[in-house]
């Protein structure tokens, strides 16, 4: 079988009131598009019913595949789990929130052709206290990042972090092994964005935040 130009992979946990609208996004930007594409959406065993609401939409999407992760809890693990089982030339991890869109990775394609490796988003809003507190933990959103084939097998079978931390470990990773990094404002309201930062600013974060930080600092991250 041909590989993919794109594998998309939405890696869910209690998105049961987002989901169906993050699909129904992906389905509008891909019905148009004549390369070869996979979808994954990979559920991080949610009690709430997200992973039927995935199933719903196996009929109606092409090269869907929907799976029940059973591995160790949390972002970091369900999206190294996605990156294995998927096989596209780009690979595209979008929020299963809809706050944003697959319109992102069109604008991604650009830095791919200019020769960067991984391209990120970095959410903004008119909160200055937020975006510094965002940009110091975490650079970039732990969602809505694109990575080449060569990335995905170099970097994330080596990802440690579980949680939301492992976005910030991506990209210790990537400029550690001298890829070129491009990264991408994407605008939200602040309401938008305190949202986000209740769901995953937490004490946990912060202080996986400074393990890994020494780790790389100290050079002792694998």
């Amino acid at each position: 079988m041909a590989q993919p130009y794109l594998s998309i992979i939405i890696p869910t946990r209690e998105h049961k009131s987002t989901l169906a609208l993050a699909l129904i996004d992906v389905l509008h930007h891909l019905e148009r598009m004549d390369f070869l594409y996979e979808i994954l959406v990979i559920d991080d065993r949610s009690p709430d019913g997200t992973l039927e609401v995935a199933q719903r939409f196996i009929p109606l999407m092409k090269h869907l595949t929907v799976m029940r992760h059973e591995g160790p809890h949390g972002l970091g693990a369900v999206v190294k789990e996605g990156m294995k089982r998927t096989r596209g030339k780009f690979r595209f991890v979008l929020d299963p929130t809809a706050t944003t869109s697959l319109d992102e990775f069109y604008k991604f394609l650009p830095y791919f052709e200019r020769g960067y490796s991984m391209v990120a988003s970095r959410l903004h809003c008119h909160d200055t206290w937020f975006k510094m507190l965002y940009i110091t933990l975490v650079e970039v959103s732990p969602y809505n990042y694109c990575v080449t084939d060569e990335v995905a097998q170099k970097v994330f079978p080596k990802l440690l972090s579980s949680g939301f931390a492992s976005g910030l470990e991506i990209v210790l990773r990537v400029k550690r092994l001298g890829y070129r990094l491009a990264v991408v404002s994407v605008f939200l309201a602040t309401h938008s964005l305190l949202k986000l930062c209740r769901q995953f600013i937490t004490r946990e974060l912060l202080w996986d935040v400074i393990q890994l930080r020494f780790k790389f600092l100290m050079n002792v991250a694998n």
